[in-house]
């Protein structure tokens, strides 16, 4: 758990730069990445994970109208097997 304002601050720009980095700044999402592995280490999978879900979720509905869905089920379960290896890999 973060004790400390200055872990509550970085967590919340990390928070901001994932928002930032789906909305077209693409180099803010690796910043939030290397703050929340500092503050977290592993458990920082499972702490940006969910954050990167919500946005993804949240700019579903502006984009589902000029999708292109044939190439995201193509991607679904290669996905999902290296969704899998990166859990085994991390509780090893």
């Amino acid at each position: 758990m973060i004790d400390s304002t200055s872990g509550w601050f970085l967590v919340s720009f990390a928070a901001m730069c994932v928002g930032l980095g789906k909305a077209g700044f693409s180099g803010l999402g690796l910043i939030a990445v290397f703050i929340m592995a500092e503050l977290f280490g592993k458990a920082s999978v499972g702490v940006l994970l969910p954050m990167l879900i919500v946005a993804d979720v949240s700019v579903y509905p502006m984009f589902r109208k000029h999708a292109s869905w044939a190439p995201v089920w193509k991607l679904v379960p290669p996905a999902l097997v290296g969704m899998a290896i990166g859990f085994f890999l991390l509780d090893w």
